[in-house]
């Protein structure tokens, strides 16, 4: 086992930091809005551009075409960076399946594979195009797949005990928090940054209690404070199922099923 254990925590080392690039990313993207807002208000103070006069002309129009919908540019930016920090949370999870797959490939003939030793390939993998380490990933990437889609995030987070049971430290209100997040991300992506009446019944069916807002209100005020706390919640959770996962215990369990289910 102890090859597989220095692979594993690898796969895990490296989804994890590469969780965390992304995430930098979006906090530079920050800096940079607030740098660009700067530099052309100094501009136009100094009437220092002349040179660019027709980019702050469109700069300026675009404002105007923005604000007639009640937004600003700082507004759009930080919906692309909150919806942004919730897919590369996905993703580091998504990542986070793919190295237990990789690393023990039995464990795909478990629930999900209905104890059966058969896996769908498509036609070309195996025939025109036969490679068979593409086969492999295929069939982790299409697995992985059904654990990500349809379920809520603190559902997906929780497979990591009712599929492998795997013990993990996070908190209830930390999962929670995650689902009150993944509700903000569709009141983005849905509703223009307004809260509507299926954001107020799912607060209330997943039981979350640090709720600030109502129906109607705009969450594009506290979206800086929205993408703030969704970092932290997310970089906090993703560095415990990290750790959690590379423990005595947990390695054991995951080679202990990866063996029952090759024979």
């Amino acid at each position: 086992m102890a090859d597989l254990t220095i692979i594993f925590k690898e796969k895990m080392r490296q989804a994890y930091l590469d969780f965390k690039l992304k995430m930098e990313q979006g906090s530079l993207f920050q800096i940079q809005e607030r740098l660009a807002e700067t530099i052309i208000l100094v501009t136009k103070e100094r009437n220092s551009f002349a040179e660019n006069e027709l980019l702050i002309a469109t700069y300026n129009e675009n404002a105007l075409n923005l604000s007639n919908t009640g937004k600003t540019y700082k507004n759009v930016l930080e919906e692309k960076i909150f919806t942004d920090g919730f897919r590369v949370f996905e993703e580091f999870l998504a990542d986070i399946f793919t190295g237990i797959f990789e690393v023990f490939p039995f464990l795909l003939l478990g629930k999900e594979g209905k104890e059966t030793r058969e896996v769908i390939v498509p036609f070309d993998y195996i025939f025109t195009s036969p490679n068979i380490e593409g086969c492999k990933a295929l069939i982790v990437e299409n697995r992985v797949k059904t654990y990500m889609q349809g379920d809520n995030i603190s559902k997906i987070v929780d497979r990591f005990h009712s599929t492998f049971n795997l013990t993990l430290t996070l908190t209830e209100d930390e999962k929670i928090e995650c689902q009150r997040i993944a509700l903000i991300r569709n009141i983005i992506t849905h509703n223009n940054s307004v809260i509507n009446d299926i954001y107020i019944f799912s607060i209330a069916k997943f039981k979350i209690r640090n709720n600030f807002y109502s129906v109607g209100d705009s969450i594009l005020p506290h979206l800086e404070s929205e993408i703030n706390g969704l970092r932290a919640t997310f970089e906090s959770i993703a560095q415990k199922i990290v750790y959690d996962l590379i423990t005595e215990n947990n390695l054991k369990t995951l080679d202990e099923r990866n063996k029952s289910l090759s024979t």
